[in-house]
C-alpha cells in the first residue's frame, strides 16, 4: 500500500472516529455520562466531546499510532466513505 493511500485511509478513519465519538446516536449513552459528570460548557472533557476539531486530532493520533487493528481502520475508512457517497446521491449527484 502506498503512503498516500494510507495516510487516506487513515484519514477517513479518524474522520469517522470522529463523527462516531461527537454526534453519532449510538454514543449518545456515553456522552451523556460523560456529560453528566464534566458538563460540556464546564469542563474540558464534557467539550472535548462536542468539539470535532477537538475530537478529531485525538482521533487522528489514535488511528495514526496503530494501536487500532488494521480491519478496525479500514473499517471506519469504509463507513465514511459510505457516509460521503450517501450524501452525494441525496444531495442529487451535485458536489457542493
Amino acid at each position: 500500500m502506498t503512503p498516500v493511500f494510507s495516510l487516506a485511509l487513515d484519514v477517513m478513519a479518524a474522520k469517522r472516529l470522529t463523527r462516531l465519538a461527537v454526534e453519532d446516536a449510538i454514543a449518545n449513552g456515553v456522552r451523556e455520562k460523560v456529560w453528566d459528570q464534566f458538563p460540556r460548557n464546564q469542563s474540558k472533557l464534557g467539550y472535548l466531546i462536542s468539539c470535532h476539531a477537538c475530537t478529531s486530532v485525538w482521533a487522528g493520533a489514535l488511528v495514526r499510532s496503530g494501536l487500532l487493528p488494521r480491519f478496525v481502520r479500514d473499517t471506519l475508512a469504509v463507513s465514511e466513505l459510505v457516509l460521503v457517497a450517501q450524501r452525494f446521491i441525496d444531495d442529487g449527484g451535485s458536489p457542493q
